[in-house]
Formats: C-alpha cells, structure tokens, sequence
C-alpha cells in the first residue's frame, strides 16, 4: 500500500492510496479528498485500514487539532462530531 498527496486546486487535496492487491495485476488507487478551509474537511472514501496513513498525508498539511470530522462515503449522511 502506498499512500500519497497532491495539492489539485488551491487548498483543495488529493490523497490516493494504491492498493496492489484489490485487483491484480493492475490493482486499485482510492482516493480521498481535502478541502482546507476555516474548519478542515477530509471526505475519505477508502478501505478503514487505509486511514492511519491518509491521516499521516493530513497531518503534513492540516494540524491535528484543526480537524473536525470526516465524512465518509460509505456512511449515512449523519450530523459531523467535533
């Protein structure tokens, strides 16, 4: 698994986690996004086990503690904890 982040439009991120082997041989880049802002949004739409190094890729651009919640995809749309 290999994760990285690139910034596609002014304070707006891509984080892409490439999964090898979700489908083989090509595999499979899921891709999460951030939007800095006044309140820091990361819409995350990987696998759980992805988000401690998606989290990492955040932390190199968005402290911690600027963080509120993270709307999921998968999720039902719920009120965002903070």
């Amino acid at each position: 698994m290999e994760t990285t982040i690139n910034e596609i439009s002014d304070g707006i991120y891509r984080i892409s986690t490439y999964v090898p082997e979700v489908a083989p041989p090509a595999g499979f880049t899921f891709n999460q996004f951030l939007v800095v802002a006044d309140e820091p949004l990361l819409f995350h739409t990987g696998p759980r086990g992805s988000f401690p190094a998606v989290a990492e890729m955040v932390a190199k651009v968005v402290p911690s503690s600027r963080c509120g919640g993270s709307p999921s995809a998968t999720s039902r749309p719920t009120s965002v904890a903070r």
